[in-house]
């Protein structure tokens, strides 16, 4: 369950592979699947699962099914869970419309890199609005 408030933390050298998959996709959005597990009001990520942007598209993206169903998977055999949801945006990193509408029927964390610019926002749909969540970077 993702919590009402808090953080998500990753590693640095996780925040880099997203950093990379965003830079080496662009002017593509790119995506990711983040694995890990909910510790009370904080996400924390064990794995970037790096995914393909299906639509290949510079404003949406898509995760193909069988890359939902490994991704999954993955978790599974960590024993963790699917806990958010990556991509960059050509746009400030702010969930668009269509956004909001597969935060609602997938209500994880979504992690949002504006693209060229780098910055990161982490959001969690909040009474079918996306909230701001604090993203916390912690040394390898």
């Amino acid at each position: 369950m993702i919590p009402r408030s808090g953080n998500i933390h990753l590693t640095a050298e996780q925040m880099n592979i997203l950093d990379e998959q965003a830079k080496s996709a662009w002017p593509i959005e790119a995506c990711a699947i983040l694995i890990g597990r909910t510790n009370k009001e904080t996400v924390i990520i064990n794995e970037v699962y790096l995914v393909a942007n299906s639509d290949k598209s510079s404003i949406s993206f898509k995760i193909s099914a069988q890359d939902t169903i490994r991704a999954y998977d993955r978790a599974d055999e960590l024993e963790s869970e699917v806990v958010g949801v990556f991509h960059s945006h050509p746009a400030p990193p702010f969930p668009s419309s269509t956004d909001l509408q597969f935060m609602r029927q997938n209500p994880v964390v979504w992690v949002i890199m504006s693209m060229p610019s780098g910055v990161v926002k982490a959001h969690r749909l909040t009474d079918n609005n996306a909230e701001e969540i604090g993203i916390r970077v912690t040394s390898n």
